[in-house]
């Protein structure tokens, strides 16, 4: 699986019953996928997929999940403080001064030093430090989804596995899924039937005679059995 980092610009198509969209980045880069949750206008991203061509509409970027992504430009910068510091009382006056003093690096110095932003930009320190514990989880999000994508990449794993796996167990995921695959299984992870559990189970090294692996194989023997044989 490849990635694609870019300032979303537009929809051109969104096909909400089939849960699709067809849109651009700032760099005329043409991304289609899933339009759950729709990439704001402005705010940089970080697409997972393929490179595809089509004959009809020429090349392509199919992802299957994207996360948002720390910018760079003052425009993408300011956009992304206001949206994730929404609710802490930072809004756009204070995400220009950020800039103003701290150029591409205004992210990073409010995250890690919420302290020295409020002092050299005259804010008020609380809602720094509350920005930061946001913007630290942004951080958080986007390092998980990335460890994912690296695990189940050409695995068979649909795009659903990963939202969910985030969904129910946040940055402990990754940690938890390599020592023990089958919890996907058992927790009825969308996509993770036996088959891609086990070759993921197997692709870690873990022991092929582990009392909880042949469980596993023999509830799954049961389960799909559909002539009435127990």
């Amino acid at each position: 699986m490849e990635e694609l980092v870019g300032t979303y610009t537009h929809t051109r198509y969104r096909d909400e019953e089939q849960d699709f969209l067809v849109g651009f980045l700032e760099s005329n880069d043409t991304v289609t996928g899933p339009a759950n949750p729709l990439p704001e206008p402005g705010m940089t991203y970080r697409f997972f997929g393929m490179w595809k061509t089509s004959p009809k509409y020429g090349k392509q970027f199919k992802f299957v999940v994207f996360t948002s992504h720390e910018p760079h430009s003052r425009q993408a910068v300011c956009l992304y403080l206001e949206k994730m510091c929404k609710g802490t009382g930072l809004g756009k006056v204070a995400a220009m001064k950020l800039w103003d003093k701290y150029q591409s690096e205004a992210v990073a110095v409010l995250r890690l030093q919420p302290k020295r932003a409020a002092e050299e930009c005259g804010l008020d320190w609380s809602k720094c430090q509350e920005a930061a514990d946001l913007l630290a989880k942004d951080a958080k999000r986007e390092h998980t989804m990335v460890e994912l994508v690296g695990l189940f990449s050409g695995r068979g794993f649909p795009a659903g596995t990963i939202s969910a796996c985030m969904d129910r167990w946040g940055s402990r995921g990754p940690g938890l899924i390599q020592r023990d695959p089958y919890l996907l299984l058992t927790n009825r992870i969308p996509g993770a039937g036996f088959s891609r559990c086990d070759a993921l189970y197997q692709s870690q090294g873990h022991d092929l005679g582990r009392m909880k692996r042949q469980v596993i194989c023999g509830w799954h023997h049961i389960d799909t059995k559909s002539n009435g044989d127990t």
